[in-house]
């Protein structure tokens, strides 16, 4: 992570606590004899990432407890925002076994959030460095991109482009 950017946060004792964000180790997420990847069956890459609110999300934290929908979208693609009303409905409809992160692409919070909230968002959305460790981890080549996991953070399902509440 040399170089990598990060973000403060007070910790539960009233501390400051630093932390790097981007693809951190896949401690937990190797319920899978394939390892980690991008492929169905692969544990996803973990990661540690900023939301809008500098609020610190880890992948990893959600194991165990719901599946993940990981979607790859940014502004300027007119498909990642066609689809977000259909994220938001299954975030609705699902959301107590169910997370959706919103990664954006490169954008700050106040590039990408209004887009978002025009849309009526309410899952989390995440900002990573733009060093795109997170996307080449992820081998995001297409936007939109979205990964389904399940509770073990394994890999079940990889879209490339854009789905509608029903293929969600």
């Amino acid at each position: 992570f040399a170089g990598a950017p990060t973000a403060t946060i007070i910790g539960t004792s009233g501390e400051e606590v630093v932390i790097t964000l981007g693809i951190i180790d896949n401690v937990n997420l190797d319920k899978t004899t394939k390892g980690e990847g991008t492929d169905v069956g692969d544990a996803a890459p973990n990661f540690v990432l900023e939301d809008g609110d500098g609020g610190i999300v880890r992948l990893d934290s959600f194991l165990g407890e719901k599946a993940v929908i990981v979607n790859f979208w940014a502004s300027w693609c007119l498909f990642c925002l066609e689809e977000m009303p259909d994220l938001e409905s299954v975030s609705q409809e699902f959301g107590d076994d169910l997370v959706i992160l919103g990664v954006n692409n490169q954008e700050t919070p106040g590039q990408g959030a209004s887009y978002a909230l025009d849309r009526g968002v309410t899952y989390p959305l995440l900002y990573f460095p733009k060093d795109d460790q997170v996307v080449k981890a992820y081998e995001v080549l297409a936007m939109p991109t979205t990964y389904y996991l399940d509770k073990n953070g394994v890999i079940v399902v990889r879209k490339l482009g854009f789905d509608t509440f029903e293929g969600i």
